[in-house]
């Protein structure tokens, strides 16, 4: 008897004490109501944690809270830190993710909280299930940050059948990674799994698929570079379509992002019911493809009101500097002053010629400035070796902007490379390598590691980067594959 008024009592405080958390939760939505900034989300915070298994009205709440850039590093930390304590609660993971995402933090830290939570977010009986949205989320946050080997690990964890598309994209950067790595033997076993899963994907499609979608898919997988699972999917659209419209349509959209140059001209000979120019298809392709002489020739086709356009963008892909710098003086381009000005900074590098960079700099004046160009313009100073202090301030600002950035960490590098504070361009050259993505060409970013290894004595090293700057470098037009063959013979 006295053991059945014992789990009573306890029973009756324990449900007091869960009332209780209510009642104080309760009261702190409420506080937050009126608040405003900082106050309003700690209190938010407080509130689930207060009383966690009933935590998705006041997270929801904070996720819509406005904070200025001083007040997102606090709440951040203060939420990692419910995060922490709680790290296999669905709805604070699920939150805390849409928190980062929203205030643009997202970093190695939050990929730390999720691998220290559960493998997958199963919820049970729970509503709503945040899973797909969590699990999909940690696979692109190892390949934001270059976790690889992680990465492939927690992949191998995911249902193919739902994960198709993330899956897909993971192990395409994966390969690519792991290629410029050297570890040819990795990347091939990855590609591998990459085309299992884009054809496991295909046979994912429904039967009576809404093209519009199809098409949408397309072009991001052109845009991400993966060309393999594009050009099936483009094959996979026209099966299941008759309608000619709808594949016009399809074959203009496809012509303008393909780098099958062959391909490219074939489909656009189709096109039959709807009006658009066929040359300017073909000639977006060939720039696409790398095909200069058939652009050089297509050119000339083109309608006069976009030729002078054209003429521009087929200069910059082929990184013809003389073509640049005469567009930028140009009066018959119509760029605006910024555009010229950049013009000229990106021929300035191309020529080694620090007049034009002068040049440049004056035209821009204080005007506003993208992360991109600050990039463009601190890279190209530090290929000059003019205004290091200055641009090194830009290079910073834009890593800080984008710290997974490839292109960004390796201008930074190179700028510390030539500052001789080779320990920071190490570090930095070793990130650009782990976050480089298929759309960035390796080679040059392969040199300066090397040039940094050389620096610090690594002669083994130097030598092996060089020799993989070259033997990548075959397409691209902005490497000077006859300098680092020079530098690679020295070694010898």
């Amino acid at each position: 008897m006295k053991r059945y008024f014992f789990c009573l009592t306890l029973l009756v405080s324990l449900q007091i004490t869960s009332v209780a958390g209510e009642l104080e939760r309760d009261n702190l939505i409420y506080a937050a109501a009126s608040a405003e900034g900082t106050e309003k989300a700690l209190l938010l915070i407080r509130a689930a944690e207060q009383n966690p298994d009933d935590a998705a009205v006041p997270l929801a709440m904070l996720t819509k809270v406005k904070l200025s850039p001083l007040e997102k590093g606090k709440i951040i930390r203060k939420y990692d830190e419910l995060w922490a304590k709680y790290p296999d609660h669905q709805e604070i993971v699920h939150y805390g993710l849409l928190l980062h995402k929203g205030l643009n933090s997202f970093n190695t830290d939050v990929l730390d909280l999720l691998k220290k939570s559960r493998k997958n977010y199963s919820s049970g009986n729970r509503e709503p299930d945040f899973s797909i949205d969590i699990n999909s989320i940690r696979l692109y946050l190892h390949t934001l940050f270059g976790d690889s080997k992680d990465g492939a690990k927690f992949a191998e964890t995911l249902d193919h059948n739902i994960y198709f598309i993330e899956l897909s994209s993971f192990y395409h950067v994966a390969s690519y990674r792991a290629r410029i790595g050297g570890n040819i033997q990795e990347s091939e076993q990855l590609y591998q799994k990459y085309m299992q899963t884009v054809r496991h994907g295909l046979n994912m499609i429904p039967p009576k698929p809404e093209i519009s979608e199809l098409t949408g898919v397309m072009i991001r997988l052109f845009k991400n570079r993966e060309f393999e699972h594009a050009e099936l999917l483009f094959a996979e659209i026209k099966k299941r379509t008759a309608n000619q419209t709808i594949l016009d349509n399809v074959r203009a959209i496809y012509c303008l992002h393909t780098h099958d140059f062959t391909s490219a001209k074939k489909e656009a000979s189709l096109i039959k019911n709807i009006s658009i120019d066929i040359n300017l298809l073909t000639f977006t392709a060939a720039m696409n493809s790398g095909s200069w002489k058939e652009a050089e020739k297509l050119l000339s086709t083109l309608p006069e009101a976009i030729r002078q356009e054209e003429s521009l963008k087929l200069a910059v892909s082929m990184g013809s500097a003389e073509s640049i710098a005469a567009a930028a003086d140009d009066p018959q381009k119509n760029l605006t002053v910024k555009e010229r000005a950049l013009c000229k900074f990106q021929a300035a590098g191309m020529m080694q010629n620090k007049k034009l960079y002068f040049e440049a700099k004056k035209m821009l004046g204080n005007m506003p400035l993208s992360i991109d160009d600050l990039n463009t313009i601190g890279y190209t100073a530090a290929e000059l070796g003019v205004d290091l202090k200055e641009s090194e301030s830009m290079l910073r600002r834009a890593v800080k902007s984008s710290p997974y950035s490839a292109a960004y960490l390796d201008s930074l590098a190179y700028i510390c490379f030539l500052k001789r504070r080779y320990a920071e361009a190490e570090k930095l050259i070793n990130r650009a390598l782990d976050c480089i993505t298929p759309d960035i060409p390796p080679s040059v970013i392969l040199e300066h590691a090397a040039d940094i290894a050389l620096a610090q004595g690594d002669f083994i090293k130097a030598k092996t980067m060089y020799q993989r700057a070259v033997d990548l470098g075959k397409n691209d037009i902005l490497f000077n594959s006859i300098k680092v063959k020079n530098k690679l013979d020295r070694l010898k």
